[in-house]
């Protein structure tokens, strides 16, 4: 099945969208795009100001672009869940969801003092997770539902460079993730919500509560299958 011009040209998902901003499209009976604008019928909620969202659906094939501009996120050192933290970045609709794929690439800030708290050119994890960070190994990891939307990606605190009585964090090299495989999460009763966590795995390069602000995309593709 294939929609085009006349003269035979292709249409891509972004024509079409464009060209029909309040409408539904159907080809062959099928509903490729449904009525709302920028494809929001039936999305979720972003969970921040620091997070923006570009929505898109093809027929039942919902697929979500969030932006994180410097989204805050509070490393705990002393108190449980120690070694890391997390902040929530997108709330599903109600329904089962099948989420397709996620890819996401980000940078983290340190934004507190690496002397103090995050060490310069620590060892990370982040990853994005149906549930909150909470250290449940007891190692400063990312594990099970803390990473099962987008599984742990390694990545390097700031580095603190000092120029005469002067320290600035800098910001590190961007990482990449992806989802290896599709995965169905029930939130017909409490709604799939997605986090993106933060750890330090090797406990002695934290050395207080930090501060990191993260920056980049993560891009989900999902389904929601409906309600029982």
């Amino acid at each position: 099945m294939k929609a085009g011009y006349s003269d035979g040209t292709l249409l891509n998902a972004d024509e079409i969208a464009e060209a029909t901003p309040d409408r539904g499209v159907r080809i062959d009976g099928l509903l490729v795009k449904d009525g709302a604008a920028n494809g929001s019928a039936g999305a979720g909620a972003v969970a921040a100001a620091t997070v923006s969202a570009v929505e898109r659906g093809i027929g039942l094939v919902h697929q979500t672009v969030l932006t994180l501009d410097g989204h805050p996120i509070t490393l705990s050192d002393s108190t449980a869940p120690a070694q890391g933290g997390g902040a929530k970045i997108y709330s599903f609709p109600t329904g089962r969801i099948a989420v397709l794929g996620v890819v996401g690439t980000l940078q983290l800030l340190t934004t507190s003092v690496a002397a103090d708290t995050l060490n310069s050119e620590a060892g990370l994890e982040w990853g994005v997770g149906s549930e909150v960070y909470a250290n449940t190994e007891g190692d400063g990891t990312l594990t099970l539902t803390e990473c099962d939307l987008l599984p742990a990606t390694v990545a390097v605190a700031s580095e603190a460079v000092t120029e005469g009585e002067d320290t600035t964090n800098v910001i590190n090299e961007a990482t990449s993730g992806a989802l290896a495989e599709g995965a169905q999460f029930d939130g017909t009763t409490t709604p799939l919500e997605a986090f993106l966590n933060v750890s330090v795995p090797t406990a002695t390069e934290i050395d207080g509560d930090a501060t990191v602000e993260a920056s980049g995309a993560v891009t989900i593709t999902w389904i929601n299958l409906g309600s029982y």
